[in-house]
């Protein structure tokens, strides 16, 4: 029988988990180290759950966690109950991993591990290798191939504030236009 599973958004729902822990670390000093362990294996989960390098998708953390990408389960074992698109665990929302990213650099500030940039900055370069020459990026993508599942795209304000915030705060510009 299929494995059905929810709209968890992972990306979206841990990546803020990981900048709230990131948050409260700086501001509850006695709970400084319990709160960057939480924010550790928030963003480390994540990470292990993000496609792999070479392939197109690259440092990407899927849409939803309970996907065939989380469970090891093949497509066609895995429903996504409310998808309106048989094909939806094959693809994943676009900007919903810019939350893991605000929380690996929030990760960063607070602990100044370097491993959590360095995973922003890998997610960066997919995003950038998304881009199209007028600036957008399809606002829902397969995850095998990194192709548009149509025709929609958008130019995210929440992409252009994480490129000024490598440029300004990180002094990072391969990302500028």
């Amino acid at each position: 029988t299929p494995f059905n599973c929810g709209n968890i958004y992972a990306s979206k729902f841990i990546g803020s988990v990981i900048q709230s822990e990131a948050l409260m670390s700086r501001y509850i000093p006695s709970r400084r180290e319990e709160c960057l362990e939480n924010a550790r294996k928030a963003a480390d989960l994540l990470i292990s759950l993000a496609s792999p390098e070479g392939t197109p998708l690259a440092h990407i953390p899927p849409t939803y966690y309970d996907s065939f990408l989380a469970t090891g389960l093949k497509p066609e074992q895995v429903t996504i109950v409310g998808a309106a698109d048989p094909d939806a665990q094959l693809m994943t929302m676009t900007f919903d991993p810019l939350y893991a990213l605000r929380g690996y650099l929030a990760l960063y500030d607070a602990s100044g591990e370097k491993k959590y940039f360095d995973e922003a900055i890998e997610m960066m370069r997919t995003y950038d290798r998304l881009v199209d020459s007028e600036g957008f990026v399809p606002k829902k993508l397969y995850i095998r191939t990194g192709e548009g599942v149509n025709q929609d795209g958008a130019l995210t304000g929440d992409l252009l504030i994480l490129i000024q915030q490598f440029h300004d705060q990180y002094g990072i510009t391969e990302f500028d236009p």
